[in-house]
């Protein structure tokens, strides 16, 4: 009793000194849906974690009690500005206190397969885990840059101690939960989701089930970003309200594949 009374005065601290979305109500920390035999189920990402995303996608989110993955460029806590400002601490501190998850996307969002020193790739796989977690988050997953990945890279992700690892651009979107390459969960697929019409979404979901978690991935939410890697807030809102109607579970992937 005295921990979840410990909690609510936390959030609702947060909560005075952060703010809300204009649009996001007022809502307590959404918890992991319950999975049954026949859950179809789907992951969410948005990488860069731009502040376009917790202004635009965060109220849509908690409409339907999704949770989803927010992927952190720790050297660009803050920085940037129209389009491309990213969050900043207060921000990513009341993600989450909603229940979505922080992962990492590296410290500078460089390049890391094939061209980085040991060294240099300990500095942005290990050293922004520990960013984050200096900054009181829990980090389980590692987002690559550019969804790039080899077998150096998985080695050192897997030391650092994250559960899995997502990348992209794949044949499929969807991840095995009964994989039996132990390092599977470190080199996860995606679909990037940006101009897609409903019949094309409709498609790429429609692999979802017990087993198998199809993984989305979100750049920009925004009406004027570039058509490669924004998706309008128009579609993102019709998207969701597709997976929720539509009985779809969205889960986090790490914590399925951390049980």
């Amino acid at each position: 009793m005295k921990a979840k009374l410990a909690l609510v005065i936390c959030l609702l601290l947060m909560l005075v000194s952060v703010g809300c979305p204009d649009n996001a109500p007022d809502i307590t920390p959404l918890t992991p849906p319950t999975l049954y035999p026949d859950s179809r189920l789907v992951a969410l990402y948005f990488d860069d974690a731009y502040v376009n995303q917790y202004e635009e996608a965060l109220p849509v989110l908690l409409k339907y009690e999704f949770r989803a993955t927010f992927a952190v460029i720790t050297g660009e806590i803050g920085l940037g500005q129209g389009l491309t400002k990213c969050m900043d601490e207060a921000e990513l501190t009341a993600l989450s206190g909603y229940g979505m998850e922080i992962a990492s996307h590296t410290r500078e969002h460089s390049h890391l397969a094939g061209v980085m020193s040991n060294e240099q790739l300990r500095s942005e796989i290990v050293d922004s885990k520990g960013d984050l977690e200096d900054l009181g988050f829990t980090v389980n997953t590692l987002v690559y840059p550019y969804f790039e990945y080899d077998a150096e890279v998985m080695r050192i992700a897997q030391e650092a101690g994250y559960e899995c690892a997502r990348a992209g651009w794949p044949e499929t979107g969807a991840y095995d939960l009964n994989a039996t390459d132990p390092l599977a969960r470190y080199h996860i697929a995606a679909t990037s989701i940006t101009n897609n019409d409903m019949a094309s979404f409709k498609v790429i979901v429609g692999e979802a089930s017990r087993t198998s978690v199809v993984c989305l991935v979100y750049h920009f939410i925004s009406d004027t970003g570039p058509a490669e890697t924004s998706t309008s807030l128009a579609d993102f809102s019709a998207q969701m309200a597709y997976l929720h109607d539509g009985g779809y579970t969205v889960v986090l992937l790490s914590e399925l594949i951390g049980q």
